[in-house]
């Protein structure tokens, strides 16, 4: 857990030290074009680096210096710019984002990428062994700080007071402030007059600014940033600026006279053979020589020089202190799910959830709810079933998290993994001292192969294919139903048509989808359709576990269609010969579409497994069924149409027969379609096949609408009689 801390803070602190360090280039710049203004200005300036350094978070605006760096940021009001993912040592290939191309293309050249199959990424090693390094520096700077603040206090405890908050002492060489709470000044017995009186007006401007606050904290600042020399550069000009600027403020009330005595008076001190500084924590005369060149150099600025100098501070402020408005739209779910990059998850396609690398990426492939980040992952290989548990952590424990993503990537990953057979999500809170989890999710194949309707990795075949998945998996959450109506197997259309295609041959166009509803412009596509079945033969082989269903849209005769049919084959699957009528060419304006379905199967084992069966004496899987009742109409106009409700369905098969069901129902007038599905796990151990059949013969689905000649048309389709039974 301690090692977990550490290097988690270890990230924290290199991505605030990559914004401080654009933040201190910045500073740098300004603080150039200011050098005629007064140190004040300099001074306040570095209270930005400062707040970086020290503050991991800020708020968002859309003017923002860092926008123009191509940073990442957690998408909350107030955000982290993360430039190096904070769990890079999990990523198959490490990759850092500092926003210059030719910074990312060195450091990501070096970083060792993800070794297959072992326990322990190199780069966790990596990350592992800085932040114990990172750690040491800390401690040795804190303990020398620490130590000489202790020596130093040691050396003027036998000071003498002389008034107010001013010591005396023979044993330091430079007058100091010293002390967090009460702060004292402390000067060396030989500064007497005149020279004392400037001096001491210099280290009273110190304690009002709070000056002995601000530097060791931005000496801690320092030691918690020590591995980055661009922030000792800034520690230095800061206290440059900090000492100039007090110096000002005194000859700012002097006279000319008065001035040239307090130059001398730091002449007199640089004279000195000097001890070393007196701590990191207490604070004298330093930098004597740029001071005496800036005292003299001093004028008192105009009123407008003030203003002009204050406006560019506050501007300087808004811009480096805010982070910029995240890219991401945070409100849309749907949003985060259109990042999936095609090309690099099927690059990282695996047949094995052993494989560590392949797993890795894939993971790091798939987007997250916003204030969620991707943690550690545990694969399951000893044994089946075969699983994966990704972990997570929160940014905010009050961010409610939903379920749609995971579900989505879960599907993707089935898709990808070959043998994963079960895929788990599990939260931690971001407070560690909090017990339980927020969120846990899990999820197996079968889920996601009834989400899909058949196996999800022939999706995974090329890239279209897994485009068209990913469109799919995009519905969930907002219309899961969509989704599941649009995954559904294949769908083979048989069909001739002269007047389009100039020959009386039978053309083929295979679909994915059997309860999606489906455009002529789809089906009579000449540069998708072919002529050979043999084709149509290769393309099925190339599936795993796969249902299609055959539909005879236009002048296809019924032994066409069975001799069709006869050579289909699938590796594990169903092929089903479906009822479709085109009431017209369908290459006409208006396609009317009428597609009852009754199919009756075999379940699958995965299926068999999901029934209840404790009330059955020697249960087997040849005692249930899968009827599958469908309907779907097209471009019918004034259309009444009538199909089985569940509790119709349970009622005509009774209690005993109807296991469970599932049913989903879409009516879109607008686009003048329809679609109705059922899914009844039926126990037709006493009753038989022929049983079922002449019960259904008492449910009918009813269709009726008007023709282009106005006239009322109406069709009855009796379940019984259309009932199809897949072997």
């Amino acid at each position: 857990m301690m090692g977990i801390f550490y290097e988690d803070a270890f990230m924290t602190v290199l991505n605030m030290s990559v914004t401080a360090s654009y933040v201190a280039l910045a500073v740098l710049a300004a603080r150039f074009l200011l050098r005629k203004a007064p140190k004040l200005f300099s001074y306040a300036l570095w209270s930005i680096v400062l707040f970086r350094l020290i503050c991991p978070v800020s708020f968002s605006s859309g003017f923002s210096l860092l926008g123009l760096i191509g940073s990442n940021h957690v998408d909350n009001t107030f955000s982290a710019a993360q430039y190096i993912p904070r769990k890079i040592g999990l990523m198959a290939v490490p990759q850092v984002n500092t926003g210059i191309d030719s910074v990312n293309a060195g450091i990501n050249a070096v970083l060792p990428a993800a070794t297959p199959y072992a326990s322990v990424n190199p780069m966790q090693v990596w990350i592992s062994l800085a932040g114990l390094v990172w750690l040491t520096g800390i401690v040795v700077l804190l303990g020398y700080a620490i130590f000489s603040y202790q020596r130093l206090l040691s050396r003027i405890s036998t000071a003498t007071w002389v008034e107010d908050n001013i010591y005396e002492t023979d044993l330091i060489q430079t007058p100091f402030v010293c002390g967090f709470i009460k702060p004292r000044i402390y000067l060396p017995l030989r500064i007497t007059g005149r020279e004392r009186e400037y001096i001491i007006r210099h280290e009273q401007v110190h304690i009002k600014r709070l000056d002995y606050i601000i530097k060791p904290l931005a000496y801690f600042a320092l030691v918690i940033h020590w591995f980055n020399p661009l922030i000792w550069v800034c520690f230095s000009l800061f206290t440059k600026d900090m000492e100039m600027s007090c110096d000002e403020r005194v000859v700012e009330r002097a006279e000319n006279g008065e001035v040239i005595s307090y130059s001398s008076s730091l002449l007199a001190l640089a004279a000195q053979k000097k001890m070393p500084r007196p701590t990191p924590l207490a604070f004298g005369e330093s930098n004597v020589k740029a001071r005496i060149k800036n005292i003299l150099n001093y004028r008192k600025p105009s009123f407008w020089a003030l203003s002009v100098s204050a406006i560019a501070l506050l501007i300087l402020v808004v811009v480096l202190i805010s982070n910029p408005l995240s890219r991401q739209n945070t409100s849309d779910l749907q949003a985060a799910a259109s990042s999936y990059n095609v090309e690099y998850l099927l690059n990282n396609k695996t047949p094995y959830v052993g494989n560590n690398s392949k797993v890795g990426a894939l993971l790091n492939g798939l987007p997250l709810p916003e204030g969620i980040t991707r943690g550690s992952f545990v694969l399951s290989t000893d044994n089946p079933p075969y699983g994966l548990t990704s972990y997570y952590d929160l940014e905010d424990d009050a961010l409610e998290v939903s379920e749609d993503q995971f579900l989505r990537n879960s599907i993707l990953l089935f898709a990808l993994i070959d043998n994963l057979d079960q895929v788990t999500h599990t939260g931690f809170w971001h407070n560690k001292l909090l017990s339980s989890t927020p969120f846990q999710f899990s999820y197996t194949r079968a889920d996601a192969e009834r989400v899909a309707g058949g196996d999800v990795r022939q999706f995974a075949k090329d890239q279209r294919s897994l485009e068209e998945l990913i469109e799919v998996v995009k519905l969930l959450g907002s219309d899961t139903t969509q989704a599941q109506a649009t995954m559904k197997g294949l769908e083979l259309y048989v069909w001739r048509n002269p007047e389009l295609t100039g020959s009386n041959a039978i053309y083929y166009t295979l679909l994915q989808g059997t309860n999606r509803n489906k455009t002529a412009e789809e089906i009579y596509d000449l540069t998708a359709a072919t002529t050979s079945i043999e084709d149509i033969r290769r393309e099925l082989a190339k599936y795993g576990t796969i249902d299609v269903l055959v539909s005879h849209p236009l002048e296809i005769s019924k032994q066409e269609m069975m001799e069709i049919v006869d050579q289909m084959k699938v590796k594990n699957g169903s092929i089903a010969a479906g009822v479709r009528w085109f009431e017209q060419n369908p290459l006409s304006e208006k396609t009317r579409v009428i597609s009852p379905i009754a199919e009756l199967r075999h379940l699958t084992e995965k299926e068999y497994l999901e029934v209840g069966t404790s009330e059955i004496e020697n249960p087997s899987i040849d005692d249930f069924r899968r009827l599958d009742l469908t309907l779907k109409v097209q471009g019918l106009d004034d259309r009444k149409l009538s199909f089985p409700e569940d509790r119709q369905i349970t009622d005509v098969l009774t209690p005993e027969v109807h296991w469970f069901s599932s049913s989903f129902s879409q009516d879109n007038s607008s686009e003048n379609f329809a679609h109705y599905s059922a899914e009844i796990v039926v126990y037709i151990r006493e009753i038989g096949e022929n049983g079922l059949r002449d019960r259904l013969k008492n449910l009918n689905i009813d269709v009726a609408y008007t023709n282009q000649q106005g006239e009322r048309v109406e069709q009855s389709y009796n379940l019984g009689d259309i009932l199809v039974v897949i072997e």
